[in-house]
């Protein structure tokens, strides 16, 4: 029998660390009818802990990847017009006014753009030439007008294109791209291929040590395939030409990190390490991060069983992150419905079960409901929109 070594992505260590989470569908779509949704496929969750850079990692899973691409594919635009993200937006363009010096002769590219509001919104504080890369084909109709769109995943093919009909970029920004990329080193590659010694990069991901910290559950779902810190993203930027210039935590995604790089062959020091990042610290947290997820669980489940009687369980959020979360606490066995606001998703299914999302106005006319808030890190948010007469459940501090 042959037993594959499973290597850190970032370092390529082989002292790892692993640990089964459960079962659950790769999480980010809906589905139409209650039928396609329970045939979907469910599989073995195992995350893994790189013992030299600390980083946490997805064990590949079979079958997923084809998913997961269909997904970006057609990824629907669901944060537009939320007030929380254009706050968001502000608050990262100031970090950027800071400290990078943007011109208007300078190309500016966005790599997993989205909807390119970000990019509109930086457009109309910074003179530039702006590119984006995003590969959902539903957002080309909609996308702005003064943002040139290369509608297709960034691989070989779409770097050498844009090397050959743009040139080198100035500045290339990569926000929250990082963590859903299998091969962090050959996306480095690419990265390399479009900028030049000039070149400056601006790379924000979750910080794992906020996930740790905050009990960020629902970050660790499949399709966020590897989960950052200082020391491992020095690692890789270094091994693959780049030097960390700074860094600076922000609070988006539960606590988040965003790195500026710039291309050279100077390699950053280890001491610049926290110490809260020292190996000892963090196979401590890794360790303590497991046992109150499982803990967390086992809570869940003995506040249904003393509460649900006569009354619906109902989801608030239906995102990759709450579908994870369903799927982790096993609350198909009783969760009827789930909230969510976002009009594509209503009246679909949570893929994998038989759980049908409503919108608000629906589930408030429900008496005798339990509520379980699905997404944490907007756990007031959702509060103040169920009211008083409504308790919510928070999954993280109970």
């Amino acid at each position: 029998m042959n037993i594959k070594t499973i290597r850190c992505p970032v370092c390529k260590h082989s002292k790892i660390l692993k640990k089964f989470l459960g079962r659950s569908t790769i999480t980010g779509y809906v589905c139409k009818k209650e039928k396609e949704s329970i045939n979907q496929p469910v599989f073995d969750i195992k995350i893994n802990f790189c013992l030299n850079c600390n980083v946490l990692f997805q064990s590949h899973v079979k079958g997923a990847e084809k998913i997961l691409k269909n997904i970006y594919k057609n990824h629907q635009i669901i944060f537009r017009n939320s007030k929380f993200y254009k706050n968001y937006y502000q608050k990262l363009i100031k970090i950027i006014k800071s400290s990078l010096n943007i011109k208007k002769k300078n190309k500016v590219i966005e790599i997993g753009a989205n909807d390119g509001s970000f990019l509109k919104t930086l457009s109309l504080k910074i003179k530039a030439s702006f590119f984006a890369v995003e590969s959902s084909k539903i957002i080309k109709k909609n996308f702005p007008k003064n943002i040139i769109l290369l509608n297709n995943f960034f691989n070989l093919q779409l770097a050498n294109k844009i090397k050959k009909r743009y040139g080198s970029m100035d500045y290339i920004i990569v926000r929250h791209v990082l963590e859903h990329i299998k091969n962090p080193i050959n996306f480095f590659k690419l990265l390399k291929k479009i900028s030049n010694l000039e070149t400056m990069m601006l790379i924000e991901v979750p910080y794992l040590v906020s996930i740790f910290k905050f009990k960020r559950f629902e970050n660790i779902s499949y399709s966020h395939l590897i989960h950052y810190n200082i020391k491992s993203m020095i690692l890789l930027a270094n091994s693959c030409g780049f030097f960390i210039i700074k860094y600076k935590l922000v609070k988006t995604d539960g606590g988040s990190i965003v790195f500026f790089l710039k291309k050279t062959k100077k390699k950053n020091s280890l001491s610049v390490i926290p110490k809260l990042e020292h190996k000892r610290n963090f196979l401590f947290m890794f360790n303590k991060f497991c046992k109150l997820f499982f803990q967390s669980k086992k809570n869940f489940d003995n506040f249904i069983k003393k509460n649900s009687k006569g009354k619906r369980t109902i989801g608030f959020g239906a995102g990759a992150k709450g579908q994870f979360l369903i799927h982790m606490y096993n609350m198909k066995k009783y969760m009827q419905y789930v909230i969510d606001e976002t009009k594509f998703y209503c009246n679909k299914f949570i893929p994998g079960t038989n759980i049908k999302i409503i919108n608000l106005k629906k589930a408030l006319k429900m008496r005798e409901s339990l509520i379980i808030n699905l997404a944490p890190t907007h756990y007031t948010q959702i509060q103040d929109k169920i009211g008083t007469k409504h308790k919510l459940y928070d999954l993280i501090n109970n």
